[in-house]
């Protein structure tokens, strides 16, 4: 039609669904095939799709960009040609009642859709989400990344509060933290933007996060207009890798068959899980409503374990919630390495960004496209204990610097673009619990739960 080479029947899907002129051609010059024909090409496509989902990949994954070839074109729609050959190539090859007519394999006679919303199966999510530049739901504009969804947010914020929930400790000045590089853009900037660093460990009567009544009040404030972006790193500690080391780190408490809790378990082993979950769809949740509402946010957690395939290891990049997200417009998914912004370990990290794009594209410019290019042996194994007897895994909890910046400086810019005429000047009553602050030095870190 348009002389383009695709090297699967499915990327060739794609190019004749956003391409009416090229379609409307083949449907001229070649009639439907035959429902053999068609049974056999979508088996095909079943293994080929199976295999790629295996490896995280949709079924449409293009590895190699499609091929300009050299030779004439087929003749356009309503050319006389075009009939000739249709009319020709029906006497050679006769199609039957069932015949491939449309660009998903069978024809199917209904009702025309009035709806122009998402139509989508179970089956077209991935295995698991690695990298994403946005998803492809809207939602009539409300999971836009600016246009009506910007529009929304400007008009219902009150106060401009970024919240950095799971922060651990405060460290010193010298060691530039989330809540520090948005509170000094906001003074360089002068303006009312206010920052909180939320964890258990420093507000230990008012952040216990895993309750209920904590997830409902803190969706209160955001749909109250008082939140304008959020973000953290719910505990990973009974996901970790490190849990299958052999006994060089924690046993493992977790499987791919068994996400929420392998039987056998003790019962301080089942409070963790237990706990962990609960802090996991907090933000989760939460991270949903900012979605809805026009604002942003973050979520970060260790990249799924693409280089085990051994072993039956799950994560919470595989999780339905997580995938289902990942299809929404304003949502941005990117996997890298944590030494690329100054870590001491390589630490595979995955970031779930809710209208915060900025974060993605300059983490991939570090390094090699955001992984590892530092030489072997650079990086310092995070297995077995310290000194101390806690584990090595323990210090990878602290962010580095740059990763910091980056993410600061997004959250603070998303902020300053929305540019609202109502916020107040002063921070809300309601927040006074979360300004207290503990202050540690870098090699303290804040502890686990361990059913305490």
């Amino acid at each position: 039609m348009c002389g383009q080479w695709f090297h699967t029947r499915s990327r060739l899907a794609i190019h004749l669904e956003h391409n009416q002129k090229c379609y409307e051609v083949i449907q001229a010059c070649w009639p439907p095939l035959p429902e053999a024909d068609v049974a056999q090409l979508d088996q095909e496509d079943k293994q080929a799709e199976a295999a790629l989902r295996k490896q995280g990949w949709w079924a449409t994954k293009a590895f190699v960009p499609a091929v300009k070839t050299c030779g004439p074109t087929l003749p356009p729609h309503g050319h006389p040609a075009a009939a000739k050959m249709f009319a020709e190539m029906l006497a050679r090859r006769p199609t039957d009642a069932m015949a491939y007519h449309q660009l998903q394999g069978h024809k199917v006679t209904r009702a025309p859709n009035t709806n122009n919303g998402l139509w989508w199966q179970t089956s077209d999510l991935p295995a698991f989400v690695l990298h994403s530049p946005q998803g492809i739901d809207e939602g009539g504009g409300a999971f836009q990344t600016g246009g009506l969804a910007r529009e929304a947010a400007r008009l219902h914020i009150r106060a401009l509060v970024v919240v950095h929930f799971f922060s651990g400790f405060r460290r010193d000045i010298r060691d530039k933290d989330i809540h520090q590089i948005v509170e000094q853009r906001s003074l360089a900037h002068a303006t009312q933007l206010f920052v909180l660093s939320v964890d258990l460990c420093m507000q230990r009567q008012h952040a216990d996060l895993a309750t209920h009544k904590s997830l409902c009040w803190w969706k209160a404030r955001a749909q109250s207009g008082q939140l304008v972006s959020i973000g953290g790193g719910p505990p990973c500690e009974t996901y970790t890798v490190a849990r299958q080391l052999d006994g060089l780190g924690p046993r493992p408490v977790r499987s791919a068959q068994e996400p929420q809790g392998i039987p056998g378990l003790t019962w301080k082993e089942w409070q963790q899980i237990h706990i962990g979950d609960r802090l996991l769809r907090f933000l989760l949740e939460m991270l949903l409503l900012m979605s809805i509402l026009g604002y942003s946010g973050f979520i970060e957690h260790p990249q799924f374990p693409t280089w085990e395939t051994s072993r039956s290891l799950t994560s919470i990049w595989s999780l339905k919630a997580v995938r289902l997200m990942k299809r929404l417009r304003c949502v941005s998914i990117v996997s890298f390495d944590q030494c690329v912004c100054g870590a001491a370990g390589r630490k595979p990290t995955t970031l779930l960004l809710v209208r915060l794009p900025a974060v993605r594209h300059r983490l991939l410019q570090l390094g090699n496209s955001g992984r590892c290019h530092h030489p072997a042996g650079a990086h310092q194994a995070l297995i077995g204990k310290q000194e101390d007897g806690s584990f090595q895994t323990a210090k990878a909890k602290i962010y580095p610097a740059l990763m910091n910046e980056v993410l600061g400086r997004a959250m603070h810019d998303f902020a300053m673009e929305l540019d609202p005429e109502t916020v107040v000047g002063a921070l809300p009553n309601e927040f006074d619990v979360y300004t207290v602050q503990q202050f540690m030095d870098f090699d303290i870190v804040q502890p686990d739960y361990h059913g305490n």
